[in-house]
């Protein structure tokens, strides 16, 4: 239900059109592990392990979701 209501509060926010400017957004890429994560039906850790880590053999990297 959070990203159903996350999703619908972006909506309301006006600003500019899409393709007319940059803006770094870190709600904007916790929306998108959390729909990575439910399309895969896996923990959205795991995706990066095994989609990023693993094939460019990077044995000493991690990744933190607070």
């Amino acid at each position: 239900m959070f990203l159903k209501e996350a999703l619908c509060f972006l909506a309301k926010i006006s600003g500019p059109k899409p393709g007319e400017k940059f803006s770094y957004s870190n709600i904007g890429y916790r929306i998108l592990g959390l729909a990575l994560s439910k399309a895969a039906k896996k923990p959205f850790i795991e995706l990066i392990e095994i989609r990023i880590f693993e094939p460019l053999n990077m044995n000493s990297s991690y990744f933190v979701v607070p």
